[in-house]
């Protein structure tokens, strides 16, 4: 059933990229599909617009299959990315101009789609075939002799590509300098965390530009990273089935209903390992494509997947996904608790020592905990105090107390100011202070406890201990969004209507987060200076408690009904 519910999710994705294409021949974007907000025509989004016009056009089940309307878009389509690509062979991709790793992206589709255009052999695709032809090469040069920025780029816009090329014309270096990226090293930790980007976004990037080059070279290497890495995926899906993402490196740091990742992944994989849980993460991962809507399968669409036979016809023996475990990920810096329909994660992330590594992406967020009882969710516990500017705690020890129970410390001491007005040069002068906070928290029996003490070093310091409160969320019993002493609140999200493909409707029952302990002692507003933030802090609601050192508090929260 899988084939066929991809056929229809492909043609709905196509059909919403119809009407953003440009089809005035007097335009001077003409074939390119425009943004309808920013107004701007971007190359290697049209690109994917056209593999994924391509992928209808040439399925045979598909609404679109061989339309003349399609073919005409398509063709008006590939003149205007021949028209975008420069003389060296790259793309832009907004303002990252003459970019390797744009047409990189697009390459291994591309290469798929050449190979279909010329199995069926139809005069009126020579043209097209040619065309493709002429793209594929001059991108196949430009990434090999050019330079990706990231990580992932290595593995979708690097090595899968140049072995895709290599393999359809022929190689002419294209092999050399993918076994060079290779030889590099993986950037994959013993948790099995690409920990360059640790974002569920780019996991799926670099996971499928693995898999695309291990059919062409080092299968063992690659595959072998794939399999770690999509285990430690399936240990941080939450309760509602998203994704956490809160320590992401990337721009999905803490963004609501993120994906665990895309389809043809898990299902590729589960089909090569016999792996009844990769199966059911596909299952579940298509469940949501339909739900969420969204393109099916990203650079390289999951349709064509499952075209193969192999991959068409699986009819492995599913196995759930783990829903009861307490982890802790050293290299990665998380501790993942997860009971049924409650879940949370602890964050650090330590300046030095075994968590620490050369990385790219955003510097950590300050952000420590996250919370979900069901679709109930805290995105986030900050602690931030005012002293020389807005802080925000973050660790530079842990220490393991018990199964459970950690205690993080920082010993605050200033930070360094860069005194650029001197005539002579930078000179570098340290902003003194003295402050040490330790948070304590224990997980256990689907709550966690939280004791914040910041009773040495500078007194009178104003402190804030922040919750980021999903929007959606609802209060019972208090009006006000601070924590007073005592205080116990309760918020739940609103019930929602999940649409069972057997038996019709049916309505989740309301499951809550209650939390306890509190203070009120100044209504300072201490904002994210020197904090490097993510979408939660932007969107969700914030509930605090306040205080001044010396400060010691105690908190809990737990799953609770509504």
């Amino acid at each position: 059933m899988h084939y066929e519910r991809m056929v229809k999710l492909t043609d709905r994705y196509v059909r919403s990229l119809l009407p953003k294409q440009v089809l005035e021949t007097t335009d001077r974007d003409y074939g390119g599909f425009r943004n309808p907000v920013t107004l701007y025509t971007d190359t290697r989004p049209s690109a994917y617009s056209i593999i994924y016009l391509l992928t209808s056009y040439l399925n045979s089940d598909s609404t679109y299959s061989f339309s003349d309307d399609l073919l005409h878009r398509i063709q008006a389509g590939i003149k205007f990315l021949l028209s975008r690509q420069y003389s060296d062979g790259t793309i832009d991709l907004g303002v990252w101009k003459h970019a390797p790793c744009e047409v990189g992206f697009t390459l291994s589709a591309f290469c798929r789609h050449y190979v279909r255009l010329e199995r069926g052999g139809r005069i009126e695709h020579d043209e097209l075939r040619e065309q493709l032809k002429s793209y594929i090469i001059k991108g196949a040069n430009a990434v090999r002799d050019g330079v990706l920025y990231t990580p992932n780029h290595r593995w979708a816009a690097g090595i899968a590509p140049l072995a895709s090329v290599a393999d359809l014309f022929g190689d002419d270096g294209y092999l050399a300098k993918a076994e060079d990226f290779l030889a590099d090293g993986i950037d994959i930790n013993e948790d099995g965390s690409y920990y360059y980007e640790n974002s569920p976004n780019y996991n799926t990037v670099a996971n499928k530009g693995m898999l695309i080059a291990a059919r062409f070279m080092q299968p063992e290497v690659l595959l072998d990273a794939v399999r770690r890495n999509l285990n430690f995926i399936m240990h941080n899906v939450q309760p509602s089935g998203e994704s956490e993402s809160a320590f992401s490196r990337r721009q999905d740091r803490g963004r609501s209903n993120c994906s665990m990742g895309g389809y043809s992944m898990f299902k590729e994989m589960a089909v090569l390992d016999s792996n009844g849980q990769y199966a059911k993460a596909a299952d579940l991962q298509l469940d949501w494509i339909e739900m969420n809507g969204g393109s099916p399968g990203d650079f390289y669409p999951a349709l064509l997947l499952l075209e193969e036979d192999r991959f068409r016809e699986e009819q492995l023996k599913r196995e759930e996904l783990p829903s009861r475990y307490l982890n802790h990920y050293r290299s990665t810096g998380i501790v993942r608790y997860r009971n049924d329909d409650f879940a949370c994660t602890l964050m650090y992330d330590l300046p030095k020592g075994e968590v620490k590594k050369e990385r790219g992406g955003r510097e950590a967020s300050g952000n420590i905990l996250t919370v979900h009882h069901g679709r109930t969710v805290i995105d986030g516990l900050y602690i931030k105090f005012a002293y020389q500017g807005e802080q925000s705690f973050k660790p530079d020890s842990i220490t393991e107390l018990g199964e459970g129970h950690y205690r993080l410390e920082q010993h605050y001491k200033g930070w360094p100011l860069h005194l650029r007005h001197r005539l002579e040069g930078k000179r570098e002068e340290w902003m003194q202070a003295d402050l040490k906070i330790s948070v304590t928290v224990r997980i256990h029996n689907d709550s966690v406890e939280i004791e914040v003490d910041s009773s040495e070093g500078t007194t009178n310091i104003p402190i804030s201990v922040e919750w980021l409160v999903r929007p959606g969320s609802q209060l019972a019993g208090k009006t006000g969004m601070q924590l007073i002493e005592n205080d116990s609140i309760t918020w739940f999200s609103e019930p929602e209507v999940i649409i069972k493909r057997d038996s019709g409707l049916n309505i989740e029952p309301l499951s809550a987060l209650e939390i306890t302990g509190g203070c009120l002692e100044h209504r300072l507003p201490i904002g994210y200076w020197r904090v490097v933030t993510g979408v939660a802090e932007q969107t969700c609601t914030r509930l605090t408690a306040t205080g001044y050192t010396p400060f010691v508090r105690s908190f809990q929260i737990k799953a609770a009904k509504h």
